[in-house]
């Protein structure tokens, strides 16, 4: 320490300065240099924008988001791109890529949130099962309970009445049988047509917002054309008028007042 003294004239002071450690600064040396941290201000950190910033206390790098290594220079598994802040294949929603999805042939894909839609005629949470009335692997055999069959667990036709089989449908017209396939893709349609208003009102406030401002400007465009094209016929009706006869005055065609040219160009289109 090195004591310093200063006088005012009417009473002295006597400074001590101290020189701080390595790393420490500050009237007391109590607090860490610039991008030092912990309470030994050992840990050394800059921070790097876009890539980590730096834990006020432990000094410890913390990667943004979507980045991940000893710099945080690499992109977690699931981002890419040159800022890594898009999804890597397979991961949702945009934004977060938090949720993993990847499509199953014939039996599911992904929406943008990351959830199993399942393919036509499927269902489950996985998809593994079939919508009711839908038999085999595929989903593919139809097969409805009635008065004169019931279905297997494999979609196969057992007759109730035993001098029919399932070669001649156990009896039953097929054209019942085609009336119970229409009625049951009429409910499919139905449930289709659910799910869609669904999304729809997912999209909420957002959707009708948008709609409500491509209607403004559709307007706005019409007027603009409108009032152009009144203009237009305005100057062209000015033109020709001045054209009328050669050495004429503007506006002093016979039987025309002098004036009415002016009125005309200036004359407010009516909307």
């Amino acid at each position: 320490a090195v004591v310093s003294t200063q006088s005012t004239g009417e009473f002295t002071v006597d400074y001590i300065l101290i020189r701080c450690n390595q790393n420490f600064t500050g009237r007391g040396c109590n607090f860490c240099v610039s991008h030092h941290y912990t309470e030994e201000c050992s840990v050394y950190c800059v921070p790097v924008p876009g890539n980590y910033t730096c834990d006020q206390d432990t000094g410890e790098k913390i990667c943004e988001e979507g980045r991940s290594g000893d710099n945080c220079a690499q992109c977690q598994s699931n981002f890419t791109g040159a800022d890594c802040s898009e999804c890597a294949n397979n991961y949702y929603p945009r934004g977060k890529c938090d949720v993993q999805c990847i499509s199953y042939p014939k039996k599911y894909t992904c929406n943008q949130q990351g959830e199993r839609v399942c393919q036509e005629r499927r269902d489950g949470v996985d998809c593994e099962g079939c919508k009711t009335n839908y038999y085999k692997e595929d989903c593919s055999v139809f097969c409805k309970d009635n008065e004169y069959y019931n279905c297997t667990t494999d979609g196969d036709k057992r007759c109730k009445n035993n001098t029919t089989t399932p070669a001649n449908n156990c009896g039953r017209p097929y054209e019942d049988e085609e009336k119970d396939r229409e009625e049951e893709k009429k409910r499919e349609e139905e449930e289709t047509g659910s799910d869609n208003t669904a999304l729809i009102g997912a999209a909420g406030g957002g959707g009708v917002l948008l709609l409500v401002l491509v209607l403004i400007v559709i307007v706005l465009v019409m007027r603009k054309r409108r009032k152009e094209s009144v203009t237009t016929h305005l100057e062209d009706g000015a033109l020709t008028q001045l054209g009328d006869t050669p050495g004429d005055t503007p506006g002093d065609t016979p039987g025309e007042a002098p004036g009415d040219l002016y009125s005309t160009i200036t004359k407010p289109p009516i909307y």
